[in-house]
């Protein structure tokens, strides 16, 4: 994989990390609810299309590169216990366009790869403030090893409120290391903020997330959208080094969202889209998945 592909990937695997899945380990507590993870609400098919426009800045803070990175996300499969994507990206830079090679992700609902062995417990209870209101949670503890690292993440849900995760904290430490390797916050700082996507307006919520390692900070501000595949609607990221400047910048957002080009099933959103060729329309017909309403149509361009 050439520099600029890895670069893409990059900042993909960034994107689907800040997501911020509120599910535990199911596999192992049922916890949790997929229903209130951005894919888990959805039916294999679902599928997200963004476009990120990354800057390269040097040492006097002046652009020296532009890259501009189509993404298109697809939901495969999922169950109680994980979910897997399928993730296509095209980078653009100087003109030239570069495709990087599909990648497969397949992770648990606490956005742990799949593969790892992890429990969940319930930590503890406590409250957390966003816009001044107090929001009980539970607070659960998630432990992954792999044969290199420890991924330990605490995650502060409230069953009853969206976006259901009102805080996450991740850290990783390979074995043999006193120090972290890298540590991530991310933590909802206002909901029910309206936000237009695609010319309708939904309830959003904002989230800033603040990722530390040895070689720098990444700190991002979000705006998730339930209602959407994938729930990351809006997303503006800067990378600082371990001296505190900007080395790189980027802005992505939402560009379309919907079904494959196969007949698939999605699941209803509380206020589902009204522009033609998103996800579905109100009027459709709807039948029973197991313990989900879900709607079937074919999409077509």
């Amino acid at each position: 994989m050439n520099n600029i592909s890895r670069h893409a990937l990059w900042w993909t695997c960034l994107a689907l990390v800040l997501v911020m899945p509120s599910e535990g380990r199911a596999a192992t507590s049922q916890l949790l609810s997929p229903d209130h993870h951005p894919w888990g609400r959805f039916a294999p098919g679902a599928w997200q299309l963004t476009r990120t426009t990354s800057e390269t800045l040097d040492a006097h803070g002046r652009v020296v590169r532009t890259t501009v990175t189509q993404t298109k996300t697809t939901l495969l499969s999922l169950d109680a216990q994980h979910y897997t994507l399928k993730v296509e990206s095209s980078v653009e830079v100087l003109g030239k366009r570069f495709d990087a090679t599909p990648q497969i992700v397949k992770k648990t609902y606490d956005d742990l790869p799949y593969d790892q062995a992890a429990q969940t417990r319930m930590a503890e209870q406590a409250d957390l403030s966003v816009d001044n209101q107090r929001y009980p949670c539970d607070v659960l503890e998630t432990v992954a090893e792999t044969a290199v690292q420890q991924v330990v993440a605490r995650t502060y849900y409230c069953r009853h409120t969206r976006p259901f995760t009102m805080r996450r904290d991740v850290t990783v430490t390979q074995h043999g290391e006193a120090a972290p390797r890298s540590q991530t916050s991310s933590y909802v700082v206002a909901l029910e903020m309206p936000h237009k996507v695609l010319g309708k307006t939904y309830a959003a919520s904002h989230i800033k997330s603040v990722h530390k390692q040895h070689s720098g900070t990444v700190v991002t501000l979000s705006v998730q959208v339930l209602d959407l595949p994938g729930g990351i609607v809006s997303q503006t990221t800067k990378e600082q080094d371990e001296n505190g400047r900007v080395v790189r910048r980027s802005t992505m957002e939402l560009t379309d969202f919907g079904y494959d080009d196969s007949q698939v099933e999605v699941k209803a959103p509380s206020e589902p889209p009204s522009r033609t060729g998103l996800m579905f329309s109100p009027l459709v017909p709807c039948r029973l998945m197991g313990n989900r309403m879900v709607a079937s149509r074919r999409w077509g361009r």
